[in-house]
């Protein structure tokens, strides 16, 4: 993995407005005039959700890349970073001298 980095395609969809959708949903024709066989109903309930789906929330792409980290970064690097947050931290909110040497350590 190291030296790599990937992209990742990513398909989505998010439907913004809900009320639009249910009122549309309703006044579907699976609502008002559904059809009486079990197979004519599943392929009109199919059809209509398809079809309301890819209006209210169309697919959407989105590339994600992922960089591999540095060869140099290593766990004990990132450990002693957030040790050294967390003394600065302190420091700003104590303002003490010992803290400060602590942070600057």
């Amino acid at each position: 993995m190291y030296g790599l980095d990937e992209d990742f395609r990513v398909l989505y969809s998010n439907i913004n407005n809900w009320e639009v959708f249910r009122f549309d949903l309703a006044s579907s024709p699976f609502f008002s005039s559904p059809t009486n066989s079990a197979s004519e109903l599943c392929d009109q309930y199919f059809t209509e959700l398809s079809q309301l789906v890819d209006a209210h929330a169309p697919l959407r792409k989105h590339v994600l890349t992922i960089q591999s980290s540095a060869a140099w970064f290593s766990s004990e690097i990132d450990s002693e970073k957030s040790k050294r947050r967390r003394f600065e931290r302190r420091w700003r909110k104590s303002q003490l001298h010992t803290d400060r040497q602590l942070f600057e350590e």
